[in-house]
């Protein structure tokens, strides 16, 4: 419910009783004392497919997605390929109340031809624009029209548009039907089922007494299934993960292949209760009705008991919560939604219970003599959480981009300079990302494009990403954000080179150049930042570092398990991932040339680390922030031996050798016609991508492979055979 200018809009949402689909009812009052006209678009992103697949591949997954306009339904139609040859449907439509319905005078005649026209868009390039967000849609600010587009596009989206007119003091009903089925006919057909305010309001009635009768079999309370939703938001990562996570996290030793001994895959949630007594089995029999509840309404998890009873009680105990979890109920089958497992306590190592602990979504544990409700309060004042929400604002420069002479085959938005060596991107809003991949032959390193953004990676793209990746062509997310003053530098221009890009600025009391490189033989990467002071006073600049860290393959599948601390000895913030199944023993290090005096820990994956640097009047300084990964070094009181700070002049030593190190690797062949295009592509650029991204980094922007393919690699070292056979002879 909310209130904008005097017109009320409240929103009701169902499911249908007897279909896969959402309905909504969107009623807009106006409460003012004149008639308005009122816009109506709808917004949402298609998958079609298992969460997994978005995370893993965004614009692969939306590849598959068909879209097509059904005018006789008004409605949009989507569809994907599903298993042996069938494909799966899903429906949009956006309709309205007829005006003719409320009232006969004049002036409704015109509103209601208005709302009958239909506008609806598949595309979200096209809705939301290059490097914009839903917060400033280009369709939107741009006060434009939906495109219409239809068929395949690689981020589909399901939108639609009508405008109604809303007499004063009157109110008018919105309805948005979303729905799922294995046949089109389906969709159609159920379309034909919901048309006016009629059909709407016996769908919310419906869906209503159902869920009193289901509630009433069910013989639960009110309390117990309002106990039940507060659990069910961390199955979803939404809460908090309580102020001693961290501390469980330092002492897990074990991953999920740890749980295959007593059955358990892991893949699913799981919620873990320990019950210390026959006494306490009220609690267990608790837990067991939650997990009915969430079976029902189609949450899926695993209930593990550790029976930690006295020897005398304990067979009993195993008994009654086998007997309970065994029990058929006529409200919930069981199914695919989990089982439940009772372990024998005295069965687990110290290290199998951590693990259990270190994997459960929620711990409950009988002996405290306090009810869930209680322990689950515990966790709501918890001061550490999954994700950072706040959004910084840009810091524009002076100039959005600057004109350029003497760059070769520009195209309004870069050319090569430096006789091919670099490409210079002058208008940063490119209409793709363009990109840079640096990497080194220890499969250490990162893609930036030219606003900055991108991710690192290392030992394997894939499989340890140590920031986040995406390939959302829209956004160009960036897992790595620069701060100036709070505010997140974007540049007016880039400089793409071999084994290192450059990024610059010019606002109206400072300057601000970015190298960003990676180490020739080390997993280490830099920002290095030169920072000049264009006014006659002083000036006290506050720079910042914000990594949003993933080490594994996706954020929603590490979060939970990111153990960070803070070693003052080495002024670094040590993140490693205790549930990793390969690198679970590998450091993040995240540090700074200079002393880090603000540290953000509130949040498992993102983390901001910040200083202050003093200008003087006309000053430059040049400072730097380091991401590297080294093996755990055991006790942090060795830490100090085990890494060597670093300072600007090793930086720019090592910026020196990362030259020569390409100079050399790309100087083996060179290529004079009389196409320069030709001659820079070939000459240097092909054979840098061949090593960079397709041997070293194995990953590129729209995809992160890590791995080394038989057939990719064997054409891929082809391109070496002239300037490095040795290495082509070793990788074939």
């Amino acid at each position: 419910l909310r209130v904008d200018d005097g017109v009320e809009t409240k929103t009701e949402v169902t499911v249908l009783k007897d279909r896969s689909a959402e309905l909504r009812r969107v009623t807009f009052t106006n409460s003012s004392g004149q008639d308005v006209d009122l816009e109506i678009t709808t917004y949402g992103e298609v998958l079609l497919a298992p969460a997994v697949e978005d995370e893993n591949h965004r614009v692969f997954a939306g590849m598959k997605v068909l879209s097509e306009y059904d005018a006789e339904h008004e409605a949009l139609l989507f569809s994907r390929p599903g298993d042996h040859g069938s494909r799966r449907y899903m429906l949009h439509k956006l309709w309205t109340e007829k005006e003719e319905l409320r009232t006969k005078n004049d002036e409704s005649a015109f509103a209601d031809k208005n709302s009958s026209i239909i506008e609806y868009e598949t595309s979200r390039l096209k809705f939301l624009g290059r490097g914009n967000s839903l917060r400033h849609a280009d369709i939107i600010e741009s006060r434009r029209t939906l495109t219409g587009t239809v068929g395949t596009t690689l981020d589909p989206i399901m939108s639609m548009r009508r405008r109604l007119h809303v007499a004063a003091g009157k109110s008018v009903e919105a309805y948005i039907l979303t729905g799922y089925a294995k046949a089109r006919e389906q969709l159609l057909h159920l379309t034909e089922q919901y048309q006016g305010s009629v059909d709407v309001e016996h769908a919310f009635k419906t869906a209503s007494v159902f869920n009193n009768m289901r509630t009433s079999l069910s013989l639960l309370k009110g309390s117990q299934m309002r106990l039940y939703c507060s659990m069910a938001k961390y199955m979803a990562q939404t809460a908090t993960l309580g102020n001693d996570r961290n501390a469980l996290l330092a002492k897990n030793t074990l991953s999920q292949s740890g749980l295959w001994r007593f059955g358990i895959s892991g893949d699913l949630d799981i919620i873990l209760m320990e019950v210390d007594s026959m006494e306490h089995s009220g609690h267990a029999k608790e837990m067991l009705r939650a997990f009915e509840y969430y079976k029902v309404h189609g949450l899926y998890l695993d209930l593990v008991f550790i029976n930690d009873a006295p020897e005398g009680e304990r067979d009993g105990l195993t008994h009654f919560i086998n007997g309970m979890a065994n029990t058929e109920h006529l409200w919930a089958e069981h199914s695919h939604a989990g089982r439940v497992y009772v372990l024998n306590g005295s069965d687990i190592t110290d290290a199998e219970r951590i693990l259990l602990h270190t994997v459960a979504r929620l711990a409950f544990n009988t002996s405290d003599g306090i009810t869930l409700a209680q322990q689950l309060r515990r966790l709501e004042v918890a001061n550490q959480r999954y994700q950072d929400k706040i959004e910084y604002p840009v810091l524009k420069p002076r100039k959005e981009f600057r004109v350029w002479s003497g760059l070769e085959f520009y195209n309004q938005y870069g050319g090569f300079d430096r006789d091919g060596r670099d490409y210079v991107v002058t208008n940063t809003n490119t209409p793709m990302p363009w990109i840079n991949v640096m990497a080194n032959e220890q499969h250490f390193g990162c893609i930036v494009s030219s606003t900055m953004a991108g991710f690192t990676f290392a030992n394997n793209a894939q499989q340890f990403k140590l920031t986040g990746w995406s390939n959302d062509i829209v956004r160009d997310n960036a897992s790595e954000m620069l701060l100036i003053n709070r505010h997140q530098f974007l540049p007016a221009t880039a400089r793409h080179s071999q084994g290192w890009s450059a990024f610059d600025a010019e606002y109206d009391d400072l300057t601000v150049a970015v190298r960003l490189f990676v180490a020739c033989d080390k997993p280490e990467k830099y920002y290095q930042i030169r920072l000049t002071n264009k006014t006659e006073a002083h000036v006290d600049v506050r720079l910042d570092m914000v990594y949003k860290l993933v080490l594994g393959m996706c954020e929603e599948q590490t979060a939970r398990y990111l153990y960070s601390e803070w070693d003052e000895a080495t002024n670094s913030l040590l993140v490693r991932n205790v549930y990793h199944p390969i690198y679970s023993n590998q450091v993040v290090r995240l540090t700074a040339t200079e002393p880090l005096t603000d540290i953000s820990l509130d949040y498992t994956n993102r983390k901001r680390l910040g200083f202050n640097v003093n200008l003087p009047a006309h000053g430059e300084r040049v400072v730097a922030f380091i991401i590297s990964v080294d093996k755990e070094a055991g006790a942090r009181e060795n830490s100090e031996s085990a890494y060597q700070r670093l300072d600007v002049p090793a930086i720019d030593s090592e910026f020196d050798r990362v030259v020569a190190y390409w100079d050399d690797k790309l100087s083996a062949i060179q290529v004079e016609t009389p196409d320069r295009s030709f001659n820079h592509m070939v000459g240097r650029w092909y054979l840098y991508q061949v090593y960079a991204s397709r041997l070293f980094a194995r990953a590129g922007f729209y995809q992160v492979g890590g791995a080394t393919g038989f057939r990719d690699q064997l054409q891929d070292v082809m391109s070496l055979l002239y300037s490095d056979p040795a290495y082509a002879r070793r990788q074939i």
